[in-house]
């Protein structure tokens, strides 16, 4: 298995990653990058990374797209997503990022190919990916354990322990694998 970060490792937000088979690719998340917080004025969309087959515009090369919360800086590009890629994500989530949708302008209707359930493992190709239930200021947010190629791997999306679900948070902790 490979692991891709098209964006997210030099900045706060804006997260973008890959995971890659032989036979299958998925992305974490499709993050805007955070506004300058010394021009709060320049609010604008980021630019798109180039992934291969992610975007609209592109011949479908992404087998599916996992959103782990609904804050802009890990969905903000969705709209931009190939609309023939499955995306997958919390149902409150979906709720939300629709109804807020209208109030900015944006005429968005999200309808994934599936909701993220805690602890309900969803197959694409070669792999299996179990979504965690996670404290994080986003409600409805998930961190995930990833098996591919016989190995693991665990994208936390963003978490925290200090909030009124922070036992969630712990449960995933104490559900990692020995080996990741």
């Amino acid at each position: 298995m490979r692991i891709i970060v098209h964006r997210g490792s030099n900045q706060i937000g804006g997260t973008i990653i890959e995971l890659k088979t032989k036979n299958n690719r998925i992305i974490f998340d499709v993050g805007q990058v955070l506004p300058d917080i010394d021009d709060a004025e320049k609010v604008e969309i980021s630019e798109r990374p180039i992934v291969s087959g992610l975007f609209k515009g592109e011949k479908k090369g992404i087998d599916a797209v996992f959103i782990s919360h609904g804050h802009g800086d890990h969905i903000g590009l969705l709209p931009f997503v190939n609309d023939d890629i499955p995306v997958f994500m919390g149902e409150k989530t979906v709720n939300i990022y629709n109804r807020i949708s209208r109030f900015v302008g944006e005429d968005v209707n999200i309808k994934p190919k599936g909701f993220l359930r805690h602890e309900e493992p969803i197959v694409i190709g070669d792999f299996k990916i179990i979504p965690f239930l996670v404290d994080h200021s986003a409600y409805d947010s998930y961190s995930f354990i990833i098996y591919g190629d016989d190995k693991c791997v665990v994208y936390t999306g963003d978490i925290r322990e200090h909030g009124k679900k922070a036992v969630l948070t712990k449960l995933f902790r104490d559900k990692l694998p020995k080996k990741v």
